[in-house]
């Protein structure tokens, strides 16, 4: 391997999926160097493993059984953190058919079978090189400078991709939104360098309530913030929901103007499934029980 490569672009996640373990096993060795390497032989298993992971590169062997490279390489697609994840086929058919096809169900380069571990190597290490580059430009991006999390420019892309994968997949979406109880009074009374720095604690607080990896949270705008939970139904919303008000809760972060004298927030939750006999958008929904959760006393989920 060229050893001036960065550190960083060996901690890559990489998933392997080819059918054949031998084969799966013998591209697993050839790329030694890389630490989180995950092998699959079913197609079924690596789109759930895609849908709680967020590989950075994919290795994806084009014939399978079951569901083939093709129709897996269009579903990971339509997964809204995975439509710039570098996919390499792999196939050891000749035909140039096979080859478009590859290319046709959005795939982003294309080796034949048997690979040999340099020409992998090289392969991978130039792709997740332009990953990395484009990653780094779009986080700049998507990112809130106060607080780190994604920004509002993020998450109205976002939404919209996972929404349309639930729809097309028949799973479940829901959505958090989070209000600072009596943050108006907060900048009032310390100021607003002390609100920034208190908004910067709820966002160190999220991020640690927070740890599944297609989850994401984004500022939505002055003390709101927003948490997309990709296959989770309200009742998992709700879960989620109260660990967030209890975590803000123990870390009592003084207050003195909130009835309580430490900072508190109040959580509106809805899911995509639930609003089949409601009229209203996911986020309208859950901003309505954002307001039922602060009409009732505060500091809950609704």
């Amino acid at each position: 391997m060229v050893q001036s490569q960065t550190s960083e672009l060996f901690d890559s996640r990489i998933l392997i999926v080819d059918d054949n373990p031998s084969e799966a096993a013998a591209l697993r060795q050839g790329l030694v160097d890389f630490e989180n390497v995950a092998v699959f032989n079913s197609g079924e298993d690596a789109l759930t493993y895609c849908r709680t992971h967020t590989p950075h590169l994919i290795i994806l062997d084009a014939k399978m059984p079951h569901i083939d490279g093709w129709t897996m390489c269009r579903r990971i697609r339509e997964m809204g953190l995975l439509t710039r994840c570098p996919i390499i086929f792999l196939t050891s058919c000749n035909k140039e058919e096979t080859e478009i096809a590859c290319w046709e169900s959005g795939g982003t380069d294309f080796l034949r079978k048997p690979v040999s571990p340099a020409a992998l190597n090289m392969r991978v290490m130039s792709h997740l090189t332009t990953f990395w580059h484009i990653e780094i430009s779009r986080r700049l991006l998507h990112t809130d400078p106060l607080t780190g999390l994604k920004n509002r420019y993020f998450y109205d892309k976002h939404i919209k991709e996972q929404l349309a994968y639930a729809n097309r997949y028949e799973g479940d979406l829901a959505l958090l939104v989070i209000d600072v109880d009596h943050f108006k009074r907060y900048n009032i009374a310390y100021g607003n360098e002390e609100g920034d720095t208190c908004l910067r604690k709820i966002a160190h607080i999220l991020r640690k309530a927070i740890n599944r990896e297609p989850d994401c949270i984004c500022r939505f705008g002055g003390e709101e913030f927003v948490i997309i939970l990709p296959a989770t139904n309200l009742i998992g919303a709700m879960h989620v929901g109260q660990k967030i008000v209890s975590a803000v809760s123990e870390a009592k972060l003084k207050h003195s103007h909130a009835p309580s004298g430490v900072l508190s927030v109040s959580v509106g939750a809805a899911s995509f499934r639930s609003l089949e006999n409601d009229a209203c958008s996911l986020i309208e929904k859950a901003e309505k029980q954002l307001t039922l959760a602060k009409e009732s006393g505060r500091n809950k989920v609704a």
